[in-house]
This record gives structure tokens, C-alpha cells and sequence, in this order.
């Protein structure tokens, strides 16, 4: 499969190794296996990284692993429960329907989502910054092709001098050589 340099548009290192570490484990299926995927290969990005199932019975996904930096984010530890049980912030429902097109349609998709919080200090008033939170997700699937997972990187960063609102791209899976 065609693995190709990341699309220009994704902004962080980490976004790239993911992009560029799940495109190598294509060979010759789309979507790869989930069987193949190793979180310690990523040991680097593995905070980052969040691991979707999809519910037996059900079109919910539930959250199988949250990496630590992803607790952080998100103020509370996410792994086992369902996403539309976490707190996402504003762009909730936008999210929740990327995660449902990737797990549905079996194609990656890349958001950008800014968001205002305000940051506790030690003394005087909370201050109010804006950060980006940059997302890849890609699907998985079993060895016998059901039961899609979702694989995904969160990664926030200070947010350009501008918001950004809620940006998506759905990006096309590899094709074969």
C-alpha cells in the first residue's frame, strides 16, 4: 500500500509519526488490523493516543484505553466509558460524528477544533486562552474484517492568533501499489 508523506496540513510531529506509523502497517488491507497495531510501538505518542471499541450490540463506541495526556486534557479518566459519555467540549457533537463516519465508512479523518479555557493561576483571576486540539483517527478492524476499532491522537497546542472553529478533513485510504 501506498504510505506517502502526511497531508500538509497536519501540524504536529506527533500527528505525522502517527499517520506515518499506521499507514505502514497497511501492507496489502484497508483497514489494517487491529491485531497488528502496538501501542508500545508508539511509546512516545502513547499518551496521546486514545483506543475506541465498538459496543457489541450498539452504536457506541467505548473508550478502551486513554492515554495519560488525554486524562490530562480532559479533566477525568475516560477508559470504559462511552464517548458520548465524555465531556468533548463545544465541537461534542461534530467529534462524535467524525468517530461514527470513521467507524462506518472505514476512512481516516483529521480535525482541528479550538477552544477557549481558562487557566487557574496562583494568584488573581483565571486567564482565558485559546488552544487547538489537532485529532487523526483512523479505523481498525478485526482479523476476520468486523468489529471496527478506532485509533486516535489528540494533541493540543497553543492555538494561532486567530480561532479556527472546527475544521475536518476526511482523507483517503491508501490504495494498493
Amino acid at each position: 500500500m501506498e504510505t506517502g508523506t502526511p497531508p500538509e496540513f497536519i501540524r504536529t510531529d506527533e500527528v505525522k509519526a502517527f499517520w506515518t506509523y499506521v499507514l505502514g502497517l497497511c501492507a496489502d488491507v484497508w483497514p489494517p488490523c487491529y491485531a497488528d497495531f502496538e501501542v508500545m510501538d508508539l511509546y512516545a505518542i502513547a499518551p496521546h493516543l486514545v483506543i475506541l471499541d465498538t459496543a457489541p450490540d450498539s452504536e457506541r463506541l467505548r473508550v478502551r484505553y486513554a492515554g495519560t495526556r488525554v486524562v490530562e486534557l480532559f479533566g477525568q479518566e475516560t477508559t470504559g466509558l462511552y464517548m458520548d459519555q465524555v465531556d468533548l467540549g463545544k465541537h461534542k457533537s461534530e467529534l462524535l460524528q467524525v468517530y461514527c463516519r470513521c467507524r462506518d465508512e472505514a476512512v481516516p479523518f483529521w480535525t482541528l477544533a479550538s477552544v477557549h479555557l481558562n487557566e487557574e493561576r496562583s494568584f488573581g483571576p483565571p486567564v482565558q486562552r485559546m488552544f487547538d486540539y489537532e485529532r487523526l483517527v483512523f479505523p481498525f478492524q478485526d482479523d476476520d474484517g468486523s468489529n471496527v476499532h478506532l485509533v486516535s491522537i489528540v494533541i493540543r497546542e497553543d492555538a494561532a492568533t486567530e480561532e479556527t472553529g472546527f475544521q475536518c478533513q476526511e482523507l483517503a485510504p491508501p490504495t494498493p501499489d
